[in-house]
């Protein structure tokens, strides 16, 4: 789920996806673009992440959004419920893998 952070700051904040569902903030910043593009071109996993982490900064200092909110997952389970895995995107659980023992 999501594990690169071009999944998220690559796509919401590249002034390249304006006009789509992705860039719904019409953030645009030459230096963060410059950074993503040079992160997505990148394959040491530890370079990328200071590049993602600085365009992040940006992107926090710039105010380029509100985030207002998280929310706190709660479920029930149980015990005879096996094969469920945590969704760290919130409604996107994926019930094929689960089933009942």
């Amino acid at each position: 789920y999501y594990a690169d952070p071009d999944n998220w700051i690559g796509q919401m904040y590249d002034s390249n996806n304006w006009g789509t569902w992705k860039a719904s903030a019409w953030y645009k910043n030459p230096k963060v673009d410059e950074l993503l593009q040079k992160a997505r071109s990148i394959v040491d996993q530890d370079e990328r992440a200071k590049l993602y982490a600085e365009a992040a900064r940006l992107v926090v200092d710039d105010a380029a959004d509100l985030w207002i909110y998280n929310t706190v997952e709660v479920g029930a389970f149980r015990k005879n419920v096996m094969g469920w895995q945590f969704c760290p995107v919130g409604s996107g659980q994926d019930f094929w893998p689960m089933y009942l023992e």
